[in-house]
């Protein structure tokens, strides 16, 4: 790219060159047309009066070494950014390129990372769930296991109790039984010695 700018800058000095050189040539045929007419003396003065008047550089004299340095320049200049400062500027663009395509890779890596977590995530929450749901299942047997046990135990402990219970209520009817027998009977001694006048055992 730099090559065909600077061929092309330099192409455009040479033809500029050349029509300023060819514009010199024909201002000095008119002169020496005029001279033939006797007017040489009259345009040469002239021509030396507006350029010591004018601007320098529109002098056509200077148009040669203003051409010759203006070449220098532009190939110094042209040296110089082509050495230091284009590699400079392509330096900072591969540099910013690069961290651009480092922060791009970092972003696709943060979001596959945070892909994997939340997958990871969703996994661990499913099997928590599942997990919980074992646990429960398997608390909820157990409680039914000692809910069933206690009954029974309590079913027994209570059979037992009532049993003891009604052996005790037999055992004090029983005992009133016989204790109002005890009772009759000698009730029954007594009223028939005082009924009959008899005296009797139980």
């Amino acid at each position: 790219m730099l090559k065909k700018i600077a061929v092309t800058a330099f192409l455009l000095i040479i033809s500029v060159t050349q029509a300023f050189a060819g514009g010199h040539a024909d201002v000095h045929d008119n002169v020496a047309v005029s001279a033939h007419v006797g007017v040489h003396q009259d345009i040469a003065h002239a021509a030396e009066h507006a350029a010591k008047s004018g601007l320098p550089q529109l002098d056509p004299s200077s148009y040669v070494s203003q051409t010759f340095w203006l070449i220098i320049v532009f190939a110094t200049m042209l040296i110089f950014f082509s050495k230091k400062t284009v590699p400079q500027i392509g330096r900072v663009i591969e540099n910013r390129a690069e961290r651009i395509n480092t922060d791009l890779d970092t972003a696709e890596k943060l979001k596959n990372e945070v892909a994997e977590l939340q997958k990871s995530y969703e996994e661990k929450l499913a099997q928590a769930r599942e997990e919980s749901y074992v646990v429960f299942v398997n608390i909820e047997k157990e409680i039914k296991k000692d809910a069933e046990r206690y009954a029974a135990e309590f079913q027994e402990h209570s059979g037992k109790e009532v049993a003891k219970l009604e052996g005790n209520i037999q055992s004090a009817r029983d005992a009133a039984i016989d204790e109002m027998s005890d009772v009759a009977a000698e009730v029954a001694v007594q009223a028939a010695e005082k009924i009959i006048g008899v005296k009797t055992d139980e």
